[in-house]
């Protein structure tokens, strides 16, 4: 499944809507290789992506979500953490088989996920609350 760009998914802060679409062509790109044929250089630049994006993108949306106190904060948090380990795990699953294609449908898995749960529901719901929340008389831009 190809995934399109949603414009509700801009918060307004740029380097967070940058990383979004950044994220969301990337896994667009891994969904079509993965439908096309099976590339083991590719797969590995997918997972030096997605380790940088989790240690860039997390950090970054958790302090906006601090700075205009999101109220799921702790649970947007705990999904990160759980997206940060499970992509640990799928990494060494990948390198203990030396990037086999079996270990790819697990990989097609987990991005998926990622994307229908997190993406398309948690992410969405905070964009949603920062552009209210920008809304309100007296909030400055964050």
């Amino acid at each position: 499944m190809i995934f399109r760009w949603d414009r509700r998914l801009e918060t307004g802060i740029a380097l967070i809507d940058a990383q979004h679409r950044q994220f969301m062509e990337e896994a667009n790109s891994f969904l079509i290789q993965y439908k096309f044929g099976y590339e083991a250089n590719s797969f590995r630049k997918y997972l030096e992506f997605l380790q940088h994006f989790v240690q860039s993108h997390f950090p970054a949306e958790e302090a906006y979500q601090v700075k205009c106190t999101y109220p799921k904060y702790r649970v947007h948090q705990s999904t990160h953490q759980y997206l940060a380990t499970k992509l640990k795990f799928v990494t060494v699953k990948m390198q203990e088989c030396n990037y086999c294609k079996q270990e790819y449908d697990l990989f097609y898995e987990f991005m998926n996920e990622w994307i229908q749960k997190h993406v398309l529901q948690d992410d969405l719901d905070f964009c949603q609350y920062f552009r209210q929340s920008q809304e309100k008389p007296g909030n400055g831009q964050h």
